[in-house]
């Protein structure tokens, strides 16, 4: 059978090798893109080490450490990176690093990219920060997706605060990684519009759709060296700390827009929550109603109850509002759609939600 000269160039042509550093959902569906593309050798990846999942806490690999295994690709789960030697390459200098080191996966690894001498690393949140030996080994540097329109919220919850904070747009920004936090210049960066009903899902759907072909844009010219990064000034610049603890929690004397905003940044996957009937609960989704004729009561008691819709008094003297529930979870029940509950719990105006705090 001939071989036509496309398919010979195929064949023939070596890929540039790269090493992917990620953790979640998102990182793994950019590394099952970057492998699909069939342009670069992904000669390794690095996650983070096995977590224990689950009312049955069963030890769970990454979703990246998933795909790499999927496609045969080395993959490592070091417990730190933190003191790696700028010299580790070089054996005569780093031995007595490697010797005091008892984490095998980070000497494995180590080892691994000094005799693959990979061109380029990328980044897609990992979860680690990474020293600046590792910043300096590839020759064209390391390589961030991050999601956001730097340098706007630069930190390690950028979808959630861009959220939270009610912006109308964001992106993702393909970033050249530096020592600081998320202050490298930028090669290249996309933008979405966040509509008032997307939730935290919705957002990092339309983040993905545009970080793979923006991605994949930007690299052959980071890897010919003729990108350039263009340095962030710090005019607009905002820290997105992390997304964790109290923010999961609704605050009922909060102004309606932002229980609502709190309730989507938090869905769907975790919830945001409350206690009612001294149960947590979880509430997924939930708007903003305009009514003169419901009486307003104290902040997080039950306004109104009808077949259709569960009304909560939410604000303050001098900001009275409500908002009606609309997805709500009972602890080890599925979420369900409000009539579906209503149709089997008896509310009470008047009864309290409380504050899970």
């Amino acid at each position: 059978m001939r071989i036509s000269t496309d398919e010979r160039f195929h064949l023939n042509k070596i890929m540039q090798k790269i090493v992917f550093f990620g953790t979640p959902k998102f990182s793994a569906r950019i590394l099952e893109e970057l492998i699909a593309s069939g342009e670069y050798d992904v000669c390794a990846v690095v996650t983070q080490v096995d977590k224990e999942v689950g009312r049955g806490r069963v030890l769970t690999p990454s979703p990246v450490k998933v795909v790499a295994e999927k496609h045969n690709i080395e993959c490592w789960t070091p417990k730190s990176i933190k003191k790696i030697p700028v010299d580790f390459h070089n054996d005569k200098n780093s031995n007595e690093f490697f010797r005091e080191n008892k984490d095998t996966e980070l000497f494995s690894f180590l080892k691994h990219i000094v005799n693959e001498q990979p061109l380029l690393f990328v980044l897609v949140a990992f979860g680690m920060i990474i020293p600046q030996s590792l910043l300096d080994f590839p020759k064209f540097g390391f390589v961030n997706i991050h999601t956001s329109l730097l340098p706007r919220w630069r930190g390690a919850a950028p979808i959630h605060r861009a959220l939270f904070a009610g912006d109308t747009k964001t992106g993702v920004s393909i970033m050249k990684m530096d020592a600081g936090l998320d202050t490298g210049g930028v090669y290249k960066t996309a933008e979405i519009c966040i509509n008032e009903e997307d939730n935290f899902g919705d957002v990092e759907n339309k983040l993905l759709d545009i970080s793979i072909p923006t991605l994949l844009d930007t690299l052959p010219e980071i890897l010919s060296g003729t990108a350039v990064a263009t340095p962030q000034t710090e005019e607009g610049m905002c820290y997105a700390k992390k997304w964790d603890g109290d923010d999961f929690n609704i605050k009922w004397n909060e102004t309606a827009e932002v229980i609502i905003r709190r309730i989507k940044t938090c869905s769907p996957e975790f919830g945001a929550k409350a206690i009612f009937d001294k149960r947590i609960i979880k509430i997924y989704d939930a708007h903003i109603v305009f009514d003169n004729n419901i009486k307003w009561h104290n902040a997080g008691e039950i306004a109104e109850v009808n077949k259709r819709e569960l009304i909560i008094s939410v604000g303050n003297l001098q900001n009275k509002q409500f908002i009606a529930i609309d997805k709500m979870q009972w602890p080890g029940k599925p979420v369900h759609e409000i009539k579906d509950i209503l149709n089997g719990y008896k509310f009470i105006v008047g009864d309290l939600m409380h504050n899970n705090n």
